[in-house]
């Protein structure tokens, strides 16, 4: 399903949460993230990692690329590949504190 920019621009505000990359500010949807490793020892899944779950409007932060640094409710994170969703108004991207 497609949306109109205006109906983007919206539903990422009603969030209430932004990024900022550089000196440009966008809303996002943030959802946190466990990043779960697998032991091979035959040790139970242990956590190695928190991270956010990132969706910004594609083309909203023109410099959004692997290792830039963006702020997410004042806490500084390192952006993992940015991947387009199916459709390509959207990008999400994992983000890793710094």
């Amino acid at each position: 399903m497609d949306f109109s920019d205006a109906d983007l621009d919206a539903l990422l505000a009603a969030t209430g949460d932004t990024c900022t990359l550089g000196s440009v500010t966008v809303a996002c949807v943030v959802h946190a993230a466990d990043l779960e490793q697998l032991q091979i020892s035959g040790q139970p899944v242990s956590v190695i990692s928190k991270a956010l779950s990132v969706t910004v409007k594609t083309g909203a932060l023109a410099l959004l690329k692997p290792g830039a640094t963006v702020v997410i409710k004042t806490v500084s994170y390192t952006v993992n590949q940015p991947l387009r969703t199916h459709n390509g108004q959207l990008t999400r991207f994992l983000a890793f504190p710094v």
